[in-house]
């Protein structure tokens, strides 16, 4: 039977001058689900990003098999397209999951 564990990682995005976002290419590990959500709040007020999203993984590390993320913190704001007529979106309160064909 293989060891699982769990790993917590935070992204932080980036809300690019077209409007869309795009997670940096660095994510950050941390040692808690804690210390996770405690980095998000961090990172998405750091100069640069708009938002970031604590997640935690569970898997195997030898295989790389993973589980679906479980999305631990959302943080941050994110300007919506005024083509769109949304204004400002919450980060926080988009769904856990979004289907890409029909969003939000």
């Amino acid at each position: 039977m293989p060891a699982l564990t769990k790993r917590f990682t935070v992204v932080p995005v980036v809300q690019l001058e077209d409007g869309w976002l795009a997670c940096d290419s660095e994510a950050v590990e941390c040692a808690t689900a804690d210390d996770a959500s405690k980095v998000a709040k961090i990172l998405a007020r750091k100069p640069g990003y708009c938002a970031a999203v604590a997640f935690a993984r569970t898997g195997d590390i030898t295989t790389g098999k993973y589980y679906e993320a479980e999305i631990i913190k959302r943080v941050g704001d994110l300007l919506v397209p005024e083509a769109q007529g949304l204004g400002r979106l919450s980060l926080a309160k988009l769904p856990r999951s979004i289907d890409p064909k029909k969003g939000p």
